[in-house]
């Protein structure tokens, strides 16, 4: 399945799209060397492309389903990132990191 067919903008539509960017998201974080630990207050979880994916409208809460393919809880993960704290990143932010990441390969038609 190809990024572009994925039911994303506007939010997840199909339960397979949930799986499907999950796996995308393993993906880029292997390559990108593993993950990282976050920390907020007293809490710290092993974050991953993963962690940062959520619906486009407010709370910006993510899939349940999302959280069976990671190392944290639903409750940890929103310990780190409170509803008021989520937010998309505008078009102008995506391409200042893909400039300064220099990214290209096969996930560079993403900041288009």
């Amino acid at each position: 399945m190809q990024v572009s067919r994925l039911s994303c903008s506007g939010g997840l539509s199909k339960k397979e799209d949930v799986a499907q960017l999950v796996k995308i998201a393993h993906s880029v974080t292997s390559e990108a060397g593993g993950r990282i630990e976050v920390t907020s207050g007293s809490r710290t979880i092993k974050s991953g492309m993963d962690t940062f994916l959520w619906y486009g409208a407010r709370p910006h809460k993510r899939p349940a389903q999302a959280f069976q393919y990671t190392p944290y809880t639903q409750e940890e993960w929103s310990a780190i990132f409170p509803d008021a704290t989520r937010r998309l990143i505008t078009e102008r932010e995506l391409a200042s990191l893909t400039r300064k990441t220099n990214i290209s390969g096969p996930y560079n038609d993403l900041a288009e």
